[in-house]
């Protein structure tokens, strides 16, 4: 989470602990052994989900109104909507909200909108790839710390989560929330055994709401997907890729593997700590961590640490984050000085493993290949690095455009050497380039560059005189050797010829059965048509007409002769002369019936 969810008192202890013993919280009456428990089926009737969405989209356009965002509205066809339904005047802005910019009136809007929209903003402040980085800019000051839910339903929450277990689990529960954010909040317990613990428990009836609120988002993806055909990345995918990082972040379950994991890697290393998860008292929705007595960066004043523990503290967190990312491929993707303790000897512990990244060692040697592409001024190399990081087309990969803006970036660095290389300013210029010719990165690439980007953010913090580069220099040389040494080449070499042999091992089999089949007449080839959808409805479509213009005026045809035959008898109107006129009031009303819809088409 993005939050300051840890908040304390004093920066080396908790202050005071105002618990309340386990004796004031209501536990659940037990059952009769002739009673049957209750079963609460978690599930929604459909109908009652699309009444809750159809009254959070109505919530939606409110706020985009108040904020004066009616021409985004009138633009996705639904002005006329908003003005009928919730008779509101599309263009009434208050003066306050007109001195803002907009990229502040689309903050405001997410902050009103709640933990849904809070959420979604923080992670897409983390995706400079898809928006232009003043907008990235605003929205990292969107503001995760929520009005705290009463005591009274968190009590139930746990509960619902426990059951008979609280109170043989936890013998005190502090009702003060320690801190509130969008997603969870978090209580300070203590467990039966002694140890205190910080409980992070999803806020009641978040999960719902995620689910109308997601609903909607896939909605206006699905609308702005077909509205908009140049945006450089897909609305639908990109929703999808949310929804799964919201998941991830509201199970616990997930997130204190994550935590167990990450403390495994550096078991070895005293200055760097995760805290201990208590398995037994956590659930996918409550996550029992180890209190950590330390000081929580963002709640402190760097010039009131020794200079020494910040040094300490600064190299501990740096080699941490460098590690994770180079060398394990597994890192915490979003350490913030709000996720990160200094413990009083210099150590620091990670907090709030939910947000995390994985790369696989190809991605780590592609990175590889960027810093020494850059560095040896290789455009060819980096080219090829960008082609294998991200989903580019190649068309854009060759145009002389992209190639003379990415020499543009490379010069910058032309006569640098490893140690010198700015890797934030490299990265952020490198996502610029990337957005203006609509090429996307995978998440956890953009995950990476967060990491790294952030933890260089908190020790310019902490130490401004600290040299990051200089004290990762041999992270960065052991990577580029990993990829170039001899014992890297030899491996990739042995991998290559052994694919060679197991290739010239079945090519006997596979052109012996290619021969079968060319000799037995049962060689096929399959094609298969793309983007040829479109063009079919729209045949079928204008056939309709055809057909349906045809009818009419054959039946108008023949009404018309039917009543000048008549005529021509001179005998009087006839059967003959009223079929006519029923012809030609049923062509009339199917005329009439295809200029209405022809122009409701429009």
């Amino acid at each position: 989470m993005n939050g300051d969810i840890f908040s304390f008192q004093h920066p080396l202890s908790y202050g005071s602990f105002n618990a309340v013993p386990l004796t004031a919280v209501r536990c659940p009456r037990k059952t009769k052994t002739s009673e049957k428990p209750r079963v609460t089926i978690p599930t929604i009737p459909r109908i009652n989900r699309a009444m809750k969405s159809l009254r959070r989209g109505r919530e939606i356009v409110r706020v985009l109104l108040k904020h004066g965002f009616a021409e985004t509205l009138s633009d996705s066809g639904l002005a006329k909507w908003a003005k009928d339904t919730l008779e509101m005047d599309l263009f009434s802005v208050s003066p306050e909200e007109q001195k803002l910019s907009r990229n502040q009136r689309i903050r405001r809007v997410i902050e009103d909108l709640g933990p849904t929209f809070i959420k979604i903003g923080q992670i897409l402040s983390t995706r400079p790839d898809l928006l232009p980085i003043d907008l990235v800019d605003e929205l990292k000051k969107l503001q995760s710390d929520v009005a705290p839910v009463p005591f009274e339903k968190i009590n139930d929450a746990l509960l619902q989560e426990f059951g008979d277990r609280l109170s043989t689990l936890f013998t005190f529960i502090d009702p003060k929330p320690l801190g509130s954010a969008s997603l969870a909040q978090t209580h300070r317990a203590r467990l039966n055994s002694g140890e205190t613990v910080v409980l992070k428990i999803l806020r009641p009836g978040i999960r719902s709401q995620l689910e109308a609120d997601i609903a909607i988002l896939r909605e206006i993806a699905r609308l702005t997907e077909s509205q908009f055909s140049n945006l450089g990345f897909s609305p639908l995918d990109v929703c999808a890729e949310f929804t799964a990082e919201l998941e991830r972040e509201t199970d616990y379950f997930r997130e204190a593997t994550s935590t167990e994991r990450l403390s495994a890697l550096f078991l070895s290393d005293p200055g760097v700590r995760f805290p201990r998860v208590y398995r037994h008292a956590s659930t996918s929705n409550v996550l029992a961590l180890e209190e950590v007595e330390g000081i929580l960066i963002s709640h402190s004043d760097p010039s009131s640490i020794d200079p020494k523990i910040r040094r300490k503290a600064v190299e501990n967190a740096t080699r941490a984050v460098f590690k994770q990312c180079l060398e394990y491929g597994f890192f915490h993707a979003d350490p913030h000085p709000g996720n990160i303790f200094i413990l009083p000897d210099g150590a620091i512990c990670f907090v709030d493993c939910g947000m995390t990244g994985h790369l696989e060692e190809r991605t780590s040697q592609d990175i590889a290949r960027l810093c020494s592409g850059i560095v040896t001024s290789d455009l060819d190399e980096i080219i090829e690095v960008v082609r294998s990081l991200t989903s580019a087309d190649p068309g854009v990969m060759r145009s002389r455009s992209f190639r003379n803006d990415l020499w543009q970036l490379v010069s910058q660095f032309q006569h640098g050497t490893l140690e010198s290389l700015n890797i934030g300013a490299l990265l952020s210029e490198f996502f610029s380039l990337l957005r203006r010719y609509h090429i996307r990165c995978p998440s956890d690439l953009v995950y990476l560059i967060k990491a790294l980007t952030t933890i260089e953010a908190v020790a310019a913090s902490l130490d401004p005189s600290f040299d990051l580069i200089d004290y990762v220099y041999p992270y960065l040389e052991q990577l580029i050797r990993k990829r170039y040494g001899p014992g890297a080449i030899a491996r990739r070499t042995r991998r290559s010829m052994a694919g060679y042999f197991e290739l010239l091992e079945d090519l006997p089999k596979h052109l012996q059965n290619l021969i079968d089949q060319l000799l037995n007449d049962r060689f096929q080839v399959h094609l298969e048509h793309r983007g040829l959808h479109d063009l079919t409805d729209t045949l079928v479509s204008v056939g309709r007409k055809l057909s349906s213009a045809v009818t009419l005026a054959a039946l108008l045809v023949g009404s018309s002769i039917l009543i000048l035959a008549d005529n021509m008898r001179g005998a009087g109107p006839s059967i003959a002369s009223a079929i006519g006129a029923i012809g030609y009031a049923i062509s009339s009303a199917a005329a009439l019936s295809s200029m209405i819809a022809f122009w409701r088409g429009r």
